[in-house]
């Protein structure tokens, strides 16, 4: 009975020591960033309402999560340092504030006080719900396709990620990209080398062929790799739309995968999503952010 209790008290404290542990750990740093191409992709039918219902798809699992750290970790809010923005890729002439939509379409629990984790946990989400709304009903701004320049997917890379990573080595940056995956744009057009790399995707007409695997990998055909590397990063790659040829979604996955591990990007953190089924989306998201 004896060595009973005593094994009994030896559990206690060994259960005490863990749970005091666990409220000294720091919890991971959270850094979701959200790339919209808001191009003439938009004008498909229920593109905005699928782009809406993805990017709340990511709030809400990222949210979630932040209640979950917390609770378990962070009731004074002291120690949680997630980040949350909205981004949107480059465009010419387009007729909206775009610095004005990315600045309200973000959070930092950098400020450590419980005002600005109530504003987050109880005011952002309706903000996002509301300037989403604004944002697309800006961006739709005619119903003719012409109007519509390319976004820029590959500047953001290349002049604007670097500033919103975290490097902290306690952190981990996710990039949701919502496109149909195709990086066509007229900034680049002029002083393009003669080579099977582009900042955009005009060589995939000569890859729509049976043998296009092979002639991709020893023709080096992609886009023009970036002197970068983000390899604290993980990205998934939403909404993608394939044109109708048998081979165009694994053809698009091909060229994205290339470029981002160029970029130091784990293939095992690059994700992929077709524009079709919103629960796969869904699915997706959760297992990303999980």
């Amino acid at each position: 009975m004896k060595n009973v209790a005593s094994l009994l008290l030896l559990l206690i404290l060994i259960s005490s020591c863990g749970n005091k542990s666990e409220l000294e750990k720091k919890p991971v740093s959270r850094n979701v960033i959200i790339l919209l191409d808001l191009s003439d992709r938009i004008l498909l039918e229920n593109q905005i309402a699928r782009d809406k219902s993805t990017i709340n798809a990511i709030f809400q699992t990222y949210l979630n999560s932040i209640k979950d750290t917390i609770v378990a970790y962070d009731k004074e809010f002291n120690r949680i340092s997630d980040k949350f923005s909205v981004r949107i890729a480059y465009q010419k002439n387009i007729p909206y504030d775009k610095q004005h939509f990315e600045n309200i379409l973000q959070f930092d629990f950098a400020r450590k006080d419980a005002n600005n984790a109530k504003f987050i946990l109880q005011d952002f989400p309706k903000q996002l719900s509301t300037e989403l709304d604004n944002l697309y009903n800006a961006a739709k701004f005619s119903d003719n396709s012409k109007d519509y320049h390319g976004a820029d997917i590959w500047k953001f890379f290349s002049e604007d990620l670097d500033n919103l990573i975290s490097d902290d080595d306690n952190s981990i940056n996710y990039l949701f990209i919502i496109t149909d995956g195709y990086l066509y744009f007229e900034n680049y057009k002029e002083n393009i080398k003669q080579t099977n790399r582009r900042p955009d995707m005009q060589f995939l007409s000569e890859l729509r062929n049976k043998n296009w695997e092979e002639k991709f990998d020893k023709e080096d055909w992609g886009l023009i790799p970036l002197n970068k590397q983000f390899p604290n990063l993980k990205v998934c790659v939403l909404e993608i739309a394939p044109n109708d040829f048998w081979n165009e979604f694994d053809l698009l996955k091909k060229v994205w995968s290339k470029w981002l591990t160029e970029m130091g990007i784990d293939r095992n953190n690059i994700y992929f999503s077709k524009s079709e089924n919103t629960e796969v989306t869904t699915s997706l998201v959760k297992k990303v952010l999980r």
